[in-house]
């Protein structure tokens, strides 16, 4: 991984003109091998004799950083384009776009911060680059802007202009063939062994297919796994222990497929760390080993591994076994959503981080029950995990999502204090609901009768 200080801290960058048109086309040609390796179309355009302001070693960290970025978000069969054309007179635009797994809506502020990356996957993934943060600094330094437009599902595009300036007059020196650096090498080679996104779920309804997360460092094995899962279900992929858990606590699959034998990190230290932090302590995982001793199936099973199968497997073995994992987190949710609220019955089934994570959910909801300006966005801030990973956890959970949870939560409250007598009007001021008509709507599609009709009801 390329490693910087900020802008090697604060030394200005070299600046001279430079052809981008060719340096576009050479970075271009670079990744070409790549996305036939992964079955990418991967398309670039460039306006010939285009020439910026600035140094090659810049511009090919920009470069490099938004095309790894956009190859490992981007499944097989997807599409990733680069464009360099002349924005009016004065400004050079590189477009980078790809159609990944889009970049969620609650960290798309926050994606150019200068310490952003540090604690997600990208940062952590060997061709990762320099980090958006410090291409930023960089555009900025260059008298450039870089814009981004991204949503969940449907891909990514990411612009950066700079202001374009005249060729020399001489330019036979600055028009050599242009050489890729050594780490920009090391980069692409890191990236060709590195994880990636095999396939997604369908754009309509991101939960409408399972997202298993593939941990496997053998590339053959990685794209046997993928294959076999990927008419099934949607597919990520890691190749190195350390990457896998990044990857688990970003994305919050619905099932990790995990090998033993890891670089960086071992299967059992990825099932420690998933099953101890709370936004991630629900996933299954099934561990694949080639070892299939009884003191490796002990050590998985104290891991609080879900499943242990040995290499070589029977495919629909794996199938069925994954499918009975997911079938029985199904049923889990199904219960809950009948006792939802219930003589406290509502952690059933579930592992103590999970009911520790439901138990301060409440709390916070509990705390906040008459305020009817609390929202997802408060909610999300006050159990200190991002919007992304709590609809994903709470979901898997119990079924709803955050929004759906909240007005569930209010609305059982509210039935407890109508049942005492209080009027309606006052119960849905106490359970946060600023309008008394909007309370009776909300009330009416969830019990199917007014809330009148419960005014003073023995429990």
């Amino acid at each position: 991984m390329l490693a910087l200080s900020r802008l090697e801290a604060e030394e200005p960058i070299e600046r001279s003109p430079q052809p981008i048109s060719n340096i576009v086309a050479a970075i271009g040609e670079s990744f070409t091998p790549l996305a036939r390796s992964r079955d990418l179309i991967f398309e670039v355009e460039a306006d010939d004799g285009l020439w910026v302001n600035a140094s090659t070693d810049a511009l090919e960290k920009i470069l490099m950083n938004l095309l790894s970025n956009a190859f490992k978000y981007t499944p097989r069969g997807g599409h990733v384009s680069m464009n360099l054309a002349l924005r009016g007179s004065e400004q050079v635009a590189m477009t980078i776009s790809d159609s990944g797994v889009g970049i969620p809506t609650d960290r798309q502020e926050s994606v150019f911060d200068r310490f952003n990356r540090v604690t997600n996957a990208s940062e952590a993934v060997p061709g990762a680059g320099i980090g958006l943060s410090l291409v930023s600094e960089i555009v900025e330094a260059l008298g450039g802007s870089i814009d981004l437009v991204s949503a969940p599902g449907e891909g990514t595009t990411m612009t950066v202009k700079l202001p374009s300036v005249q060729a020399p007059l001489s330019t036979s020196d600055l028009e050599r063939d242009i050489v890729l650096s050594e780490s920009a090498n090391m980069e692409l080679d890191n990236l060709s062994r590195s994880g990636y996104v095999a396939s997604v779920a369908d754009n309509g309804d991101e939960q409408q297919i399972p997202t298993i997360l593939v941990i496997e460092d053998n590339p053959d094995m990685q794209q046997y796994l993928v294959e076999l899962l990927s008419p099934h279900f949607a597919c990520l992929v890691a190749s190195d222990g350390q990457m896998g858990m990044e990857l688990a606590l970003d994305q919050v699959p619905d099932l990790v497929l995990c090998d033993v034998m890891l670089p960086k990190k071992d299967g059992y230290k990825v099932s420690q760390i998933l099953k101890s932090d709370e936004r991630s302590s629900h996933i299954p995982i099934i561990m694949l080993t080639a070892r299939g001793d009884q003191d490796s199936r002990l050590m998985g099973l104290r891991e609080k591994v879900d499943d242990y199968m040995a290499k070589p497997f029977d495919d629909e073995e794996l199938l069925l076994r994954i499918g009975n994992i997911l079938d029985a987190r199904e049923t889990l949710r199904n219960k809950f959503a009948e006792g939802f609220f219930d003589n406290g019955g509502s952690g059933q089934g579930l592992g103590k981080r999970d009911r520790a994570f439901l138990a301060k959910l409440d709390t916070v909801l509990e705390n906040h029950l008459s305020d009817s300006k609390f929202r997802v966005e408060v909610l999300t801030s006050k159990m200190a995990i991002s919007e992304r990973n709590l609809q994903r956890k709470l979901k898997a959970l119990t079924g709803r999502t955050p929004g759906q949870y909240l007005r569930t939560y209010r609305l059982k409250k509210a039935l407890v204090l109508l049942r005492d007598g209080i009027p309606v009007n006052l119960v849905a001021e106490r359970v946060g609901f600023s309008s008394p008509a909007y309370f009776s709507s909300c009330f009416r599609e969830e019990f199917d009768q007014s809330p009148s009709k419960f005014s003073g009801c023995q429990i």
